[in-house]
């Protein structure tokens, strides 16, 4: 219910007695649970948390490739993308929030970004000094930046976006 809300209302409309109404409870029930509205998000953030393994596929662009068109199947599912504007909005007066967003939802995927990269590198196939956070986040940026420019991710767009990075890098 609260993620519902979230997704659909954003975090400045959501509200706890909206929550305790759609859950036909009452307002004290919420209460005993989380201890106010940023509580109660972060734990229904939880539940779009993912885990931090991908398959290795043999190849860095392949696992990445793989990585992003599951991030971008996972953004498009639902309205997570909306999600990211609401918590970037509330960064200011809930910093808390952004802080859980990352940790829950942007940590898993920079993972597999990152373990896909070192990989990458054991295999001979990325420099020893790349920089991953950097090629972390042209790959996660430039998803999101995508959808920006136009509202859309056409489904081979991780695929052109792998490759653009890995010839930007020496690699491609």
């Amino acid at each position: 219910m609260a993620l519902r809300q979230l997704l659909e209302d954003g975090f400045s409309r959501l509200s706890l007695e909206g929550v305790a109404a759609e859950a036909k409870v009452s307002k004290p029930t919420i209460y005993r649970r989380w201890s106010g509205k940023t509580e109660l998000v972060t734990a229904a953030l939880s539940l779009l948390q993912r885990s931090e393994s991908y398959e290795d596929r043999g190849s860095v662009k392949e696992d990445l490739v793989s990585i992003l068109e599951d991030l971008l199947s996972y953004l498009t599912s639902g309205n997570q993308m909306s999600l990211v504007g609401t918590v970037l909005s509330e960064e200011r007066n809930t910093p808390d929030l952004m802080l859980r967003f990352r940790e829950q939802l942007v940590a898993p995927w920079k993972g597999m970004i990152h373990a896909a990269l070192v990989k990458g590198q054991e295999r001979g196939e990325l420099s020893k000094t790349l920089d991953t956070e950097g090629a972390m986040a042209l790959l996660l940026g430039g998803l999101y930046a995508r959808y920006l420019i136009s509202a859309e991710i056409p489904t081979h767009y991780p695929r052109m976006l792998v490759e653009m990075m890995l010839q930007g890098i020496g690699r491609g």
